[in-house]
């Protein structure tokens, strides 16, 4: 790693935790409005992406969408999230009392919040830190979960393991298609599944918990499987998208 990388890194990082903090300011003024899942994740996407964005096109300049994980086959990244979280779907199902279908969480927590926690985490902080610069994976992954885990303020260590998953997923595939459609799924089955204390209690108290996890375990295999040939060797699909060493 080079000093320039160094600089870059941690103009990242920074610009990363001090977003965050910003989102943290808007939503202490906005207060109740933010109770609309669809404004939050508004001004999360307003917020993280005119912050993100810029410093993006400057570090990577035409590579941008590469760096960021946005360059990939979106349909490959729905048909991945819908698959791997088919268990919670099902689990759903199973629960009496679900929280009916409401259009503003469909399009705050299942589309627009986990496109804009994704843009930030995933593609601009973990995809500039190991494309641009030059972090080995793990380490980005794990700083991106560690911030990702302290951004929601609330059950932060099962956010930090979930960040981990999503992050490796996207090193994995090389997109961000594919955590942002795991990421938006999970999410709304998840509170759809909440509606209210009785939600879960007639059948298992942790079924959607376990559906979870199991989740997530399909998510690791299809992913392992998938992305296999790619991930031998030092050449292949993913090193062709490591910006930090191209000329």
């Amino acid at each position: 790693m080079t000093t320039r990388q160094g600089v870059q890194g941690l103009l990242v990082l920074g610009l990363a935790y001090l977003l965050v903090r910003v989102f943290w300011m808007a939503s202490a003024v906005a207060g109740p409005a933010f109770n609309s899942a669809t404004l939050e994740s508004t001004a999360k996407i307003v917020i993280w992406g005119c912050g993100c964005l810029p410093v993006a096109l400057w570090l990577a300049r035409d590579r941008t969408a590469a760096a960021l994980g946005l360059d990939a086959r979106i349909d490959r990244g729905l048909a991945f999230g819908l698959v791997a979280t088919l268990p919670m779907a099902a689990a759903l199902l199973l629960i009496p009392h679900s929280r009916p279908f409401s259009p503003d969480l469909a399009l705050g927590s299942a589309l627009l919040g986990p496109f804009a926690e994704e843009l930030l985490f995933r593609g601009f902080l973990f995809g500039l830190l190991w494309r641009i610069a030059g972090w080995p994976p793990s380490a980005a992954i794990a700083m991106s979960a560690l911030l990702f885990g302290g951004a929601h303020q609330m059950e932060v260590f099962p956010m930090i393991a979930g960040g981990v998953v999503l992050g490796w997923v996207a090193y994995r595939w090389n997109s961000l298609w594919p955590a942002v459609a795991m990421h938006g799924c999970m999410n709304l089955w998840w509170d759809l599944s909440l509606g209210n204390s009785l939600a879960r209690a007639p059948v298992n108290p942790d079924l959607m918990s376990t559906a979870q996890v199991i989740s997530v375990a399909l998510a690791v295999g299809m992913t392992l499987r998938c992305t296999a040939s790619s991930a031998s060797g030092t050449s292949g699909a993913r090193t062709g998208l490591t910006l930090a060493n191209d000329p």
